[in-house]
């Protein structure tokens, strides 16, 4: 909202305070909060694209990934289709 009226500094630091938010509790507890720390992420990647910032030179960024494929590695879950892993036997790993 604030990045479209042009509020660039409200939109970048909004957005950083709900990665941070969805991202204590993905520490705590990831399976029932990580899809909506997934969606912050993606909120701020959009922010930054769009303000001609490298999401790549981003610590919050870069950070908040990091801990988001942490995550869904130790759930099992491939990032592709948001689902446990299957086993050469089609089991859930």
């Amino acid at each position: 909202m604030y990045n479209a009226l042009g509020r660039r500094e409200d939109a970048l630091a909004t957005t950083e305070q709900a990665v941070s938010f969805w991202q204590r509790l993905v520490e705590t507890s990831p399976m029932p909060f990580l899809t909506r720390f997934a969606k912050s992420l993606d909120n701020l990647a959009r922010i930054l694209r769009e303000n001609d910032l490298s999401p790549e030179s981003h610590p919050t960024m870069m950070a908040a990934t990091a801990l988001l494929i942490r995550q869904e590695a130790a759930l099992g879950l491939d990032r592709d289709r948001q689902a446990p892993r299957q086993s050469q036997n089609n089991q859930p790993e």
